[in-house]
């Protein structure tokens, strides 16, 4: 499995279950990651 891919399936798992700011989070903490790792 991909890193990216793992990000993706992580934040649909928190879009169906979890609450709307945690949501939020995730979606701002993974997408910085997912910078992070596509530059290196």
């Amino acid at each position: 499995m991909k890193v990216l891919q793992a990000v993706d399936f992580h934040l649909q798992y928190h879009q169906a279950n979890s609450k709307k700011n945690t949501v939020k989070t995730c979606e701002f903490v993974l997408s910085r990651f997912s910078m992070s790792v596509w530059q290196s």
